[in-house]
């Protein structure tokens, strides 16, 4: 399993080029013909020092960094104005009247 995850997926083949766990113990199915619970999978990992990162997305690259300023700028106006007042005594709050 270790040897598993320091090889690229993508050079052996897949589609895909990161390890998940459900990819993971799939693979090891097909090679082992041995089918692992996600429990005992996760017992595997911990005894075996490794913990699951969830991979970051982000979209920056694919803004407008002017518009995304203009955006940055608007809503710091919005949160400059003041708020309606609240009851500390119920879970209601009264709309502010346009």
């Amino acid at each position: 399993m270790e040897e598993t995850l320091d090889i690229d997926p993508h050079r052996m083949g897949y589609a895909f080029t990161m390890w998940t766990q459900g990819r993971l113990r799939t693979y090891l199915l097909e090679q082992t013909g041995i089918g692992i619970s996600r429990s005992v999978f996760q017992d595997l990992m911990q005894g075996l020092s490794y913990v699951y990162r969830r991979p970051k997305r982000g979209l920056g690259q694919e803004q407008d960094a002017l518009l995304r300023e203009q955006v940055k700028e608007a809503l710091a106006e919005l949160k400059k104005e003041p708020k309606g007042v609240k009851s500390n005594y119920s879970l209601w709050t009264k709309q502010q009247s346009d």
